[in-house]
């Protein structure tokens, strides 16, 4: 406590011998020096408040009047006239004074007297000088109140229409004529003894007298530089800007800094408001705040992580200098303490001022950013902006950092460390403290922001359209908000208008101010005035302000212009309005701060600002009238279909601009300016602009890079913008592609791919060009040169025929493929002939190839043509050949097996089907030449081809196994690869011995399985070959590596194969490898392995071998390798069911694998095992439950992963249930208060001896006990059925009366501090809500004790953290309670309280597509309340929002949410159809009536355009059961619906391609409404969405 001493001047301790006195120097001489700064600063003030007494003139003036008065008297010349001499007459003590002296007193009195009048006369003259307003206008006289009247209509004209402004109109005459002179006449009454007749009013009843939160509806704020940050360290950056702050105030004090001009004029703007820039604060009252301002302060305040520091800013007398600020700063930063209770949010008492309610507060960011929040009462930003410029440049230019980023200068240690402020702070002001801290937070989460410079052009730019730059920017700002026609003259006189109304403003003749004042006059008179309510209470929409630059010379925007704040802003005025700030910098830079709320449908701050394009379109509109140019419109040539401007980027797009942003993408040094480039690259790829400039840059070719990008954009364009161009543009469009393919097909192949796709793409849209592929053929076909692309563009045209980037259409796509089909020979003559003439070319060869597959992939090719075509020959060739490459041989491969699969219809293909089985067969030679070389590629790509083959022929080979293309010869080439050394390659054949069981199982046909068991026999024996692991393996295997996924696969295949070769003769075999033989470790694992995956296979009362397996493995010597005795582990796991059957082994089971929990190797397989013994073996486990409740209160010693911790608490639980009932309770308690008391531990920050201090891992411990004590095996024991109903339901009921007992008095309180400490984080909120689900479904009623909290702390903590899992928990406490009479009204509550926040959440843009689970999880609640009180919900006033939201919702593309939307709609129609007898069958019938007819159009449509142009055809199911109830409930209407929703569909798309047909249209509309069930609908509604797909 160091400091503590310092802070005393003496102390003293009472002794025996009296009083010991010790002084401290330190402590006097900080005191002495204080005093004289003290008295310092009082003498300055004195000698400045003199110089501004006599203001304009100064003191040595004084001295030249005295000495010219007295100069002239020796001259013999009076200037007083005689004044003098009278004054030496009535000289108080003229008799002490001689003659000469009286004379020399009467001069100094009459000089004094003359220069004070001089100082008045001058005074008055500058006055009169600087009210003279005529240098702003041609024309300058007085402004009356009905002038100001008619300001103020002409200011309001364009934003009424013409009705309001009628009635605006005749209010103002009336008001004109009546009660305005009067409120006037009082009002200049008070202009002749107030300084100033709005200041004071203004302050009191705008800013003081407002009860709003001030954060955002009041304060503005300042930012730091727009593209530096000086430095990195928080605490250099803080002390460096406190250090300028702080020499900003000293010359503030001394009256340093010069009064503020207008900008271009010498004319000084008044100095009033500096005065309470430092020292001040807002102190809240009940009805008005008040300013209070201090003298002087030593001190400031630094908040950090909750916690206040007093940091002492003098030593000594003088500044603390930067290093010394950093030192302090870095010293509150490094100090770890806790916030004392209530100090964290202390700060937001008053709901939203969060500490703001200082004149200014700064704000240090971790990363060294910087920011600066000011209160609005006491100034307006221009005089917290000219101390933010000051203070920036002083830090950067002035100040300055060490190559290290921190503060020059030294230190002195024995500066006076930080004092950390106390607080005492009752519990009932601490919850006071919370609630206001929501308000705060709710209305800082409700502000949607968005500044960005603009740097196409600045005010240079805009002089030149001979325009007020002020004017011109606020002229485009209604521009992006309402969105006014572009005309120039418009604008022009717009712009003037502005300009001619900001300067009555400047000159005192504002009007919106005055009014004010008015309006506050008739309130003193008690009168009432309807036309000033009107205008005061009018909502402004846009606010916007300029915040000018006013200290340029403390910034060099030429050498160093990424040295300049972006400024700063305000919140907005109205809750559906906008608030914008600008500040113009230099010639080329404007800043734009947008700000709106999050929670107005009507706004959206970055929309607002993306329309950055009116500037754009005003700049260019004024360019061009000062050329002469005559302005048509706006848009470039090119705009069909929606594209065009609507896409345009920021100004006009250069070639060398792209180019350089290309060149940025590959080479910049900088990744932060590669990601820079590539997005602007993405937004020009957008843009119209990049049609055409992308044709420049292919033909300039100036490298590969910028080729490549033009390429990829061409492509990208017609796939997802062909729309933009018109119809006579698609001609052009080809030939250029096509000349492109010509001059650039040998500079790089990626490059000709892509514009090959383009082609393609493009012919496959434009409907115009017919037979495309004869087209190119005839012109390519015979030039050698374009034989590459020709190819390329032949090989990628069928694959993008099923392109989803092409949205075409069935129609479409069928035309194409028809042509194709049409022409198919004819590529297959061109591809025979480049084979005969270049075979000698392999990179030629491998693209005629890769073109064959292509269109044999896409189903067109008539398989006589190639059965007929010497390519298949030249295939089988290229494969049989050992001197091949690579890729020649993996596409041969390819090719080959695109064939094969071609040829599964066998009856319309059986010529090429025996072609290729011979061609097949023919191939083992080379296969096992292949396996002699140790070419790994081949022999897959052999595999390949034979796997193919035999799945081709499947059904032939079980059909006719021996004879013709049954050959059984193709099973023996798959297991020539089975038995491959390389575990690979057997790995590609597994899918056929699947469907080959598969179909086998299906026949149950002995005769047929005995035909197939030797095959089946050989094939596991070389699984439990490739099953062993490497002889030098250490250890276990790793879950990562690939041969571990293989086992998985090997595991899964025996199961499904072991019933063809018997699992007891198998095991047997298995058995005797073990028994009989001495087998390597490596032998003896893959064995146990492959036990396991078939001991479940086996009956455990016949098997007797399975004792012997079992005595085996826990017999295991602890030297034996880890391999081993991890499958063994897994073995004992699953003999569950043998070891149930022979208890008298249980014992040494557990044992063993309890002792194996303590290896960390083999802990997570022995946790494994013993949750399936525990599920096996629950009723004779619960003998053992003690020493299972010893490894669950170890769980944090043991080496074991989470997942396997849960699967232990799982297994423990289910044998908890099958005990007695007396002990069940108690068991239970002791098993949920370990966790519980785990938790308590974190939440009180106890010592923790070592457990996991991660909440979620108990409360999954938690979720865990409870998951399965609602799932209690009722196996019949001793053929007493009602024993084996009646007693497990018992001992559920002991335990879920216990949980009633527990959850409320000891598990909830914990689960909800958990909740509310960590409620910010989605992941712990997850947890909490998991395990009360758990929780609730096991207790079921017996949890309503637990409601009214759980729902109060859900509802609250979502007002500021949409977490989607509340939402599910409440799913959950409907489905239990919902029909409950006396809950349903709390929990409709709860889901009205939901309902807000989260249509907020997806109200903000792409709110559906970034938030699916809340949409699925707000859908699933309304379902379960409609299923559970229908007539609750829908005649709650919240339903038509949820209603309104489900139809947005239809569209999202997204599985588990759609299907909750349309499970919703689904069971809301459903209400309406069942449950007839019930007597509230009527209402619930008229309700949905209600509901359809206003909105059941727009559903069926919304349904028709989701299935059509927004969802995958799998999920068109759920759309087709919401089509069934609506027509099962109103069968004539629904389909007038569907008729209208059809009609409402494109006929066509923008490319001339037809969508469906009338007769298309007409069909599915009857298989709709005649379809027998709902699953008809859904096969026709995928039918026909493929029409627009």
């Amino acid at each position: 406590m160091a400091e503590a001493h310092q802070a005393v001047a003496f102390q003293f301790t009472v002794t025996p011998e009296g009083i010991d006195l010790r002084l401290s120097h330190n402590a006097l001489k900080e005191i002495y020096l204080s005093g004289i700064r003290a008295w310092k600063k009082k003498c300055i003030r004195i000698k400045n408040n003199f110089a501004s007494g006599v203001y304009p003139a100064s003191p040595s003036s004084w001295l030249f009047v005295v000495l010219t008065v007295i100069g002239t008297m020796y001259t013999r010349v009076d200037p007083s006239m005689g004044m003098i001499a009278k004054l030496k007459d009535h000289l108080p003590l003229r008799r002490y004074l001689s003659h000469q002296g009286q004379s020399l007193v009467s001069a100094l009195l009459f000089a004094t007297g003359l220069w004070l009048a001089l100082i008045f006369m001058m005074r008055q003259i500058l006055k009169a000088l600087l009210s003279y307003h005529g240098w702003m206008f041609e024309e300058h006289g007085k402004v009356s109140t009905t002038t100001k009247v008619w300001f103020f209509l002409e200011s309001v004209r364009p934003l009424m229409n013409d009705e309001d402004f009628r009635r605006t109109k005749a209010l103002a005459k009336d008001f004109e004529r009546n009660l305005g002179p009067r409120l006037q006449w009082y009002l200049k009454l008070k202009s002749w003894w107030a300084t100033n007749y709005v200041s004071d009013w203004w302050e009191q009843y705008v800013y003081l007298q407002g009860r709003e939160p001030i954060m955002v509806n009041s304060n503005y704020y300042a930012m730091d530089f727009l593209y530096v940050t000086p430095t990195t360290s928080q605490s250099a950056r803080a002390g460096n800007l406190v250090h300028a702050l702080l020499l900003y105030r000293r010359r503030l004090t001394y009256e340093e800094i010069q009064p503020s001009t207008l900008p271009g004029f010498p004319i000084p703007l008044c100095s009033a408001q500096w005065e309470r820039m430092f020292n001040t604060t807002r102190l809240p009252g009940e009805e008005t705040d008040h300013l209070q301002h201090l003298v002087d302060s030593k001190h400031i305040v630094i908040y950090h992580k909750g916690r206040y520091f007093k940091v002492w800013v003098y030593q000594g007398g003088r500044l603390l200098n930067p290093s010394e600020l950093q030192v302090q700063i870095q010293y509150i930063l490094d100090e770890n303490s806790s916030p004392q209770p209530g100090e964290k949010y202390l700060a937001a008492l008053t709901a939203g001022n969060r500490w703001f309610d200082k004149s200014f507060t700064f704000v240090v960011f971790a990363n060294g950013k910087v920011g600066l929040n000011a209160e609005h009462s006491w100034a307006d930003a221009p005089i917290i902006g000219h101390l933010w410029e000051y203070a920036l440049a002083t830090d950067c230019f002035q100040l300055g950092y060490d190559d290290e980023g921190n503060c020059k200068g030294e230190e002195d240690t024995t500066l006076l460390l930080p004092q950390r402020l106390q607080w005492d702070i009752p519990k009932e002001c601490q919850d006071v403290i919370m609630h206001s801290l929501k308000v705060a937070q709710k209305l800082a989460d409700d502000v949607d922001f968005y500044a960005f410079p603009f740097t196409t052009f600045g005010k240079g730019m805009i002089k030149k359209c001979r325009t007020s730059p002020d004017a011109f920017i606020q002229i485009a700002l209604q521009l992006a908000n309402f969105r006014v026609d572009e005309c120039l003259n418009f604008f022009r006189i717009a712009a003037k208008n502005h300009q001619h109304i900001s300067r009555l403003a400047m000159v005192g003749c504002g009007v919106d101010r005055h009014l004010f004042c008015l309006y506050v006059v008739s309130k003193y008179l008690g009168v009432n005035s309807p036309f000033l309510q009107e205008v005061l209470s009018e909502p402004w929409c846009l606010s916007t302000s300029q915040t000018p630059i006013q200290q340029i010379e403390l910034f060099d925007l030429v050498n160093h212009p990424e040295y300049i704040s972006i400024g700063g802003g305000f919140g907005p005025v109205a809750d559906d309005g906008y608030g914008v700030s600008y500040i113009i910098v230099g010639e080329n830079l404007i800043n734009f701060h947008v700000s709106c709320k999050v929670s107005s449908p009507l706004t959206d701050a970055h929309r607002f600002g993306k329309e950055k394009k009116t500037l754009r379109i005003l700049r260019t509109q004024g360019i061009n009238a000062i050329r002469g140019d005559v302005i048509v419109g706006v848009g470039g040539a090119g705009g069909g279909g929606g594209g065009g401007e609507g896409r345009r980027m920021e100004g006009e797009v250069s070639l060398d601009s792209v180019y350089q942003a290309v060149q940025a993408l590959y080479h910049h040094p900088d990744p932060q300016g590669k990601e820079r480039a590539s997005a602007w690259l993405g937004e020009f790829q957008k843009s119209m602009f990049s049609w055409q400039i992308s044709d420049q840059l292919l033909r300039l070719q100036r490298d590969i890079e910028s080729c490549y990008f033009a390429a990829q954009t061409m492509k990208m364009k017609i796939q997802y913008s062909f729309y933009e161009l018109p119809p006579e543009m698609h001609l052009a469009l080809r030939d250029s592609l096509l000349t492109h393919l010509e001059s650039l097909k040998d500079l790089s192949q990626a490059i000709v791919t892509q514009l090959a796709l383009a082609v393609a793409d493009l012919a496959i849209q434009m409907t115009s060009w017919k037979s495309c592929v004869q087209t190119l053929i005839e012109k390519y076909g015979n030039d050698e040169s374009a034989l590459p692309f020709l190819l390329e563009i032949l090989t990628v045209l069928p694959e993008e025929v099923h392109s989803r980037s092409l949205r075409i259409g069935t129609n479409r796509r069928t035309e194409v493929i028809e042509d194709l089909a049409y022409h198919a020979s004819m590529v297959i003559g061109l591809l025979t002939a480049y084979m005969e003439r270049c075979s000698h070319d392999e990179k030629l060869v491998i693209k005629v190839f890769r073109c064959l597959m292509s269109w044999i992939n896409l189903g067109i090719l008539h398989t006589d043509h190639i059965a007929n075509s010497q390519l298949l020959v030249a295939l089988f060739q290229v494969l049989r050949h050992n001197q091949t490459s690579s890729n020649l041989h993996e596409v041969a491969s390819d090719c080959v097996c695109a064939a094969l699969y071609a040829v599964e219809g066998l009856q319309e293909s059986l010529r090429l089907a025996l072609q290729l089985q011979e061609g097949v067969t023919a191939l083992e030679e080379a296969y096992h030449t292949a396996v002699a070389c140790e070419d790994m590629d081949k022999a897959l790509n052999y595999c390949r081809i034979f796997t193919e083959l035999a799945e081709t022929l499947l059904e032939m080979v079980i059909r006719s196994p021996g004879q013709g293309l049954g050959d059984l010869k193709t099973l023996n080439l798959i297991l020539n690869c089975v038995g491959h050394e390389q575990y690979e390659v057997a790995e590609i054949t597994f899918n056929f011995w699947y469907r080959l069981a598969e179909t086998l199982h299906k026949m149950k046909d002995p005769s047929v399985n005995q035909i197939f068991r030797p095959y089946f026999q050989r094939l596991t024996q070389s699984l439990t070959f490739h099953s062993q692991m490497d002889p030098d393996h250490e250890g276990v295997l790793d879950e990562t590596d690939d041969f571990f996924e293989f086992r998985l696969r090997v595991s899964d295949l025996l199961k499904d194969i072991i019933f063809l070769i018997g699992a007891s003769e198998f095991f047997s075999r298995l058995y005797s490898t073990l028994k009989d033989g001495s087998p390597a470790w490596e032998e003896t694992e893959a064995v146990l392995f492959i036990m396991t995956a078939l001991v479940k296979n086996l009956n455990p009362e016949k098997e007797q071998k399975l004792g012997d397996v079992v005595q085996a493995v826990i017999s295991l010597p602890d030297n034996t390798h880890l391999a081993v005795q991890h499958s063994g582990v897994q073995l004992l796991g699953e003999m569950g069911e043998y070891i149930n059957n022979n208890v008298q082994c249980l014992d040494l089971v557990l044992n063993f694998l309890t002792q194996r929990l303590k290896q960390k190797e083999l802990a997570n397989a022995a946790a494994n095992s013993i949750q399936n013994v525990c599920a096996m073996c629950s009723d004779a486990m619960t003998q053992h439950i003690e020493g299972l409740l010893q490894v669950a209160l170890s769980l944090d010693a043991l080496p074991i992963s989470h997942d396997s911790s849960i699967g232990l608490l799982r297994g423990i639980s289910l044998v908890l249930a099958r005990m007695p009932s007396e002990k069940i309770g108690e068991t239970f308690q002791r098993l949920c208060s370990m966790q519980v008391m785990a938790l308590k531990k974190l939440l009180t920050s106890e010592q923790t001896n070592g457990i996991t201090a991660d909440p979620a891992v108990w409360l999954d411990r938690l979720a865990a006990i409870f998951s399965r004590l609602d799932h209690v095996h009722m196996s019949y024991t001793d053929g007493n059925v009602i024993d084996a109903l009646v007693i497990p339901l018992l001992r559920l009921g002991q335990v879920r009366g216990m949980l009633r007992l527990t959850l409320p008095q000891n598990i909830w309180p914990v689960i909800s501090e958990t909740l509310y400490r960590h409620q910010a984080d989605n992941r712990m909120a997850e947890r909490c809500c998991r395990c009360l689900r758990f929780a609730i479904r096991c207790v079921g009623k017996g949890s309503a004790m637990l409601i009214q909290p759980l729902v109060s702390q859900m509802v609250s903590v979502y007002q500021s953290h949409q977490h989607s899992c509340f939402l599910y928990l409440g799913s959950i406490l409907v489905d239990e309670y919902g029909s409950e009479e006396s809950c349903t009204q709390g929990l409709l509550e709860m889901m009205q309280a939901f309902c807000g926040p989260t249509f907020q959440l997806l109200e903000e843009p792409r709110g559906f597509q970034n938030h699916p689970d809340t949409v699925d999880d707000l859908f699933r609640l309304a379902t379960r309340f409609i299923q559970r009180s229908p007539i609750v919900l829908i005649q709650s006033p919240v339903m038509s929002l949820i209603i309104q939201c489900a139809l947005a919702a239809t569209t999202l593309n997204h599985r588990d949410a759609n299907s909750s939307v349309m499970k919703f709609l689904q069971d809301l129609v459903h209400v309406a159809t069942v449950n007839k007898h019930k007597e509230d069958f009527e209402l619930r019938k008229n309700l949905v009536h209600g509901f359809l007819g206003e909105s059941g159009a727009l559903l069926v449509a919304q349904l028709v355009q989701a299935c059509c142009f927004y969802l995958v055809p799998s999920m068109l199911g759920n759309v087709a059961d919401v089509m069934w109830e609506l027509r099962i409930f109103d069968r004539k209407t629904f389909c007038r619906w569907l008729e209208e929703a059809l009609k409402a569909l494109p006929k066509e798309l923008t490319a001339g391609a037809i969508t469906a047909t009338e007769k298309q249209v007409t069909d599915f509309h009857k298989q709709v409404m005649f379809a027998e069930d709902a699953t008809m609908i859904g096969w026709s509604l995928m039918e026909f969405s493929g029409f627009y797909r």
